[in-house]
């Protein structure tokens, strides 16, 4: 017998009343630090709940309450309503001699006034473990399990209820060289699982195994300043899409600096190609690059700049994407209480071989005002817009959303 998100996760009974939960989990929060120093008879991190000697929990939850103009991204006849989300939670660490292990899990559960089909409970649960053998030696690994539902703009074809899917992923990275080291390798695995669980039509074309594979070597040019070589292949496996199988095959070379002068970052470009099985594809060779750099003028002032081109898989119109985004955020700290954060991006998409193309301008607007260390309010107002050359495809859409937050 199928069971629902419900079902599965009996704690969250249908999310009937917000204020209910939120008061139990307020409650809960705040009896909580001082129980755990009674009990350690120590002082904890804050934020954490020590559950023994090494382990510590860290909960936390946010419920938010606005509204959305444009529910199901439409480019017509658009939805609008009162919006409700509710989003716990927990992290636990444990430390010994031999590592540092963590457990995760993080919920949104979200409502819309008048429109149940279009309800959403994503869970998201995670395991990771660092090792450290020797001072040149380490491995990092990560275990993860998504339910999650996709954001309505990106659904293939439009459908009566939000496309649902699971997922699974590992991945392990092991490094060799001591950190300061003049050269360290490094070599990476990781496998994801994708699956959809309703409008099987439209998304069943959408289940993919992706498995890949990295290597790459650091070389230091300055104290924090390393060249890095990166070579990567993907193998992407359709269990109904077969023509999208393909393999992708990244060599790319860079640069990346941690915290020299006021800058950190990482920039890498170089040259992908992919790969298609099917003959009814064509092939993809094209430069690529990958930026992220962080500015920081001011100790309460960052700027951070991400820009990325590359080719993905087509799982709507064209042989494959090619994809080109920007993206800026400013935040700042204007008192101890109150902090901004401001954000713009673009996001071209060519569907390449199709008459399709993509242009989704996205800005952003978020305000806290932390009242204690435990609790903090905040204010995010958000619009999208979306420009096609196939005019189903277009959109607007604008949130506003009010948050309380807590957390130890």
């Amino acid at each position: 017998m199928h069971m629902t998100d419900v079902e599965r996760f009996p704690l969250v009974p249908a999310f009937a009343s917000h204020s209910a939960v939120m008061a139990a989990v307020m409650a809960a929060l705040a009896l909580a630090a001082p129980l755990a120093q009674a009990q350690t008879g120590a002082s904890t991190p804050d934020r954490a709940v020590r559950l023994a000697e090494g382990v510590l929990l860290y909960p936390s939850v946010k419920l938010s309450l606005g509204h959305d103009d444009n529910v199901r991204a439409a480019p017509t006849d658009t939805v609008s309503a009162r919006v409700s989300t509710l989003a716990p939670a927990l992290k636990l660490d444990a430390r010994n001699g031999s590592g540092i292990y963590g457990l995760s899990y993080g919920g949104a559960y979200s409502r819309y006034s008048g429109l149940s089909a279009d309800n959403t409970n994503n869970h998201d649960l995670g395991a990771t473990g660092a090792h450290e053998f020797s001072a040149r030696s380490r491995l990092n690994w990560g275990l993860g399990y998504q339910n999650r539902y996709d954001a309505r703009a990106d659904a293939v074809v439009a459908s009566a209820a939000p496309d649902r899917w699971q997922g699974n992923n590992l991945n392990a990275l092991y490094s060799y060289g001591a950190r300061q080291a003049q050269g360290r390798l490094e070599a990476e695995v990781s496998a994801n699982r994708k699956r959809y669980q309703n409008n099987l039509v439209t998304t069943q074309g959408s289940d993919v195994d992706t498995r890949q594979i990295a290597g790459r070597y650091f070389w230091r040019v300055m104290p924090r300043t390393y060249l890095v070589a990166e070579a990567r292949a993907a193998a992407n496996d359709y269990r109904v899409g077969t023509a999208n199988n393909n393999t992708d095959t990244r060599l790319l070379a860079g640069v990346t600096w941690e915290a020299t002068a006021k800058t950190t970052g990482r920039v890498k470009v170089g040259q992908q190609k992919k790969r298609f099985d099917s003959a009814t594809r064509a092939d993809v060779s094209k430069a690529t690059y990958e930026a992220s750099v962080e500015w920081k003028p001011l100790s309460y002032s960052v700027f951070v700049l991400v820009a990325n081109r590359s080719a993905e898989d087509a799982l709507a119109e064209g042989d494959y994407n090619q994809n080109r985004s920007l993206g800026l955020t400013w935040s700042h700290q204007w008192s101890e209480a109150v902090s901004s954060r401001v954000g713009v991006s673009d996001i071209r998409t060519d569907f390449v071989n199709s008459a399709r193309r993509d242009d989704t301008r996205s800005t952003s607007l978020g305000l806290t005002y932390g009242l204690n260390r435990h609790y903090t309010l905040g204010l995010d107002v958000m619009r999208t817009q979306r420009d096609s050359t196939l005019a189903p495809n277009n959109h607007k859409r604008n949130t506003v959303l009010l948050s309380v937050s807590a957390a130890l």
